[in-house]
């Protein structure tokens, strides 16, 4: 990829500037998505997230760092936003498992 086009790519999508941490076995009182209190459940994370409502929002990037588990979750994206879900080791992502036939 040349440089012009590489910087451009870069100029699109701005630094990570949001972090949220999931756990889908944190057991405490409280989840706000922060590394000691992280949320429970992938949506959740997005749903702190939100949709982007200005351009400012829209050039945001946010990183979600899920913890190993098993999440069983219907995804709603939120829309216009950037961001990377970033799975450790052993994360399975799944819809209506087991399957229905």
């Amino acid at each position: 990829m040349s440089e012009s086009i590489a910087g451009y790519l870069k100029s699109l999508v701005g630094p990570i500037t949001g972090l949220t941490f999931v756990d889908g076995v944190y057991s405490g009182s409280v989840s706000d998505g922060s590394i000691g209190s992280p949320f429970t459940t992938i949506q959740a994370a997005l749903d702190a997230i939100g949709d982007a409502s200005t351009e400012a929002e829209q050039l945001q990037g946010w990183k979600v760092i899920i913890s190993a588990g098993f999440y069983d979750e219907d995804l709603v994206i939120p829309q216009r936003r950037n961001f990377v879900l970033d799975c450790a080791p052993g994360v399975i992502l799944a819809d209506a498992f087991p399957p229905t036939t």
